[in-house]
């Protein structure tokens, strides 16, 4: 079987966040050394064999997608691979879901939750992912709309962080969930927000225009 080298577009996006080799090394799941000579060589690095440890990097994105709809035992999923005739190990599974409850966890620790009542919120965010595409690494945005009284979630992968990505997940995320909240929960995002004027958020006008829409 054929075995997926591991893409390394994670450890440079660590990388460039001030992360040391030995964080890096734990977090994406591979040796101290490997982390090294990936920083060291650069992008181009022929793979080794020590880095042949991402059989189910192609598969990045139906994992998150499992994960996100509650599939977090190795197990089950290693089932659900099965089921659509992947053989593989439930070490590697577990190793492939790492990534995504470490990030689950992190954000657990560093999040209050606001208990509100049906409809009332929705909270919206994009998070970012490095990846190689047609040999050439690049950065994918995914856009995150979470229902703040039941945590459903809809995610949506974009190739930029315009307003129009924006606009655009909120829509589609108002059609997957069936109705529009009263209220939306986002940071200061720059395609959002224009400027703060004593403490008060002045959005852009388009946006503010789409929200009374």
């Amino acid at each position: 079987m054929e075995m997926e080298r591991r893409d390394p577009g994670q450890i440079f996006a660590l990388s460039e966040l001030g992360w040391g080799s030995k964080q890096i090394a734990r977090e994406v799941g591979v040796a101290r050394n490997t982390v090294r000579a990936w920083l060291r060589e650069g992008p181009d690095r022929q793979y080794g064999g020590e880095g042949r440890v991402g059989f189910l990097d192609r598969h990045y994105f139906w994992i998150q997608s499992r994960f996100q709809a509650g599939v977090r035992n190795a197990d089950v999923l290693r089932q659900e691979f099965e089921a659509i005739g992947i053989s593989v190990s439930l070490r590697t599974v577990e190793r492939a879901l790492r990534p995504f409850r470490q990030s689950w966890q992190k954000a657990q620790q560093v999040t209050m939750r606001f208990e509100t009542p049906p409809g009332q919120q929705m909270q919206i965010d994009f998070g970012e992912k490095w990846l190689q595409i047609g040999g050439v690494r690049q950065k994918r945005y995914v856009f995150v709309a979470t229902l703040g009284y039941s945590r459903r979630c809809y995610a949506e992968i974009f190739g930029s962080l315009r307003q129009r990505d924006w606009i655009m997940g909120l829509e589609r995320a108002f059609r997957h969930f069936g109705g529009v909240p009263e209220q939306l929960l986002s940071d200061n995002a720059k395609p959002l927000v224009d400027r703060r004027k004593g403490g008060r958020a002045i959005f852009h006008p388009e946006f503010e225009a789409f929200c009374r829409h």
